[in-house]
């Protein structure tokens, strides 16, 4: 979807809402948009930052993609969209940007401060921004973009309109990996093999050893759905590190959930349709078992004796 010269893919829900506040004046203060890393957090907020400084919006109250300002944001160069984050948060990063915030906008009426991955900020970091959050000046709008909002402190959530950034449709996330250059068969496949996130995907895709990690994963699905522990075994031989046997059931653990939320709606879950041989009850054992293994320290496991030891629990709970 084309939305005032951004595209814009599975978001409608999200854009009819914040144009029917703008229409009648009532956008927020401060949003925080949240959702999977990859999903399209950023683009949304430029889209957001387009919408609040437009100064031609459309009829239904999008912005409109041809003023100087939302040309200005789309190419990046509006004087009055600061990003704050510059690598890594740093509290006097964090300290100027208040400051600056305390002076009148350059070009227009309003500034809008957009903090990405603010999930990344430390408690103390975070406390920086109070003041500025709780006792907004009239020209300033704080837009946050977050994958784990629980690391954000409640006074500054409370203080902000959560926004959570709808999935795309399979359909959706192909034609955004096709406007990135990947052909149409490549984004259907690689959409069917590692779900509807154009982010994630595309660093999959760009990452041999990521690749192989999911060649990896769909061989102990198929050993789990053929109930081969033998197969599976070998499988997990292939994870020499602790990173690696991580990753793995951490993919392991994404398809297991995924095929409890097809099978709680009825459907076979796209990605891994072996799944869904198995019922839910074995389904919610496996993921027990793989959430188990996610908890424990890292540092503590002997990768040997864990590939044995998860092969052996993971076909008790599918039994």
């Amino acid at each position: 979807m084309t939305d005032g010269a951004i595209k814009l893919y599975g978001k409608h829900s999200e854009t009819e809402l914040l144009k029917e506040t703008a229409q009648v004046g009532r956008l927020p203060h401060g949003i925080m948009l949240t959702g999977e890393k990859g999903i399209g957090k950023r683009t949304f907020a430029k889209w957001c930052a387009m919408l609040y400084l437009c100064t031609s919006p459309t009829s239904d109250g999008a912005p409109c993609g041809k003023c100087r300002s939302c040309k200005n944001i789309i190419a990046g160069e509006h004087a009055d969209v600061m990003y704050v984050k510059n690598g890594k948060y740093k509290k006097e990063t964090i300290r100027q940007s208040v400051r600056d915030a305390s002076f009148l906008p350059n070009d227009s009426d309003t500034r809008i401060i957009i903090y990405e991955d603010c999930e990344e900020m430390t408690e103390e970091q975070q406390n920086v921004l109070l003041k500025a959050i709780e006792e907004p000046s009239a020209h300033n709008r704080y837009i946050f973009t977050c994958s784990n909002p629980s690391a954000i402190v409640e006074t500054i959530k409370s203080r902000l309109v959560t926004i959570r950034m709808s999935d795309m449709t399979g359909e959706e996330c192909a034609a955004c990996l096709e406007e990135q250059g990947i052909s149409a068969d490549d984004a259907v496949g690689a959409v069917e093999r590692y779900g509807v996130n154009p982010g994630k995907i595309l660093e999959i895709l760009a990452d041999e050893s990521r690749k192989k990690l999911y060649d990896t994963a769909d061989r102990l699905i198929n050993a789990i759905s053929d109930r081969d522990e033998y197969a599976a075994a070998v499988a997990l031989t292939g994870c020499g590190t602790r990173e690696e046997l991580a990753d793995i059931v951490s993919v392991l653990y994404e398809r297991a959930t995924e095929a409890v939320t097809a099978a709680e709606k009825g459907f076979a879950p796209v990605r891994s349709p072996e799944l869904s041989k198995m019922s839910k009850t074995k389904l919610y054992r496996l993921c027990e078992v793989l959430n188990d293994f996610l908890l424990l320290d890292g540092a503590n496991i002997n990768v040997k004796l864990t590939q044995a030891q998860l092969s052996a629990r993971i076909f008790e709970a599918v039994e």
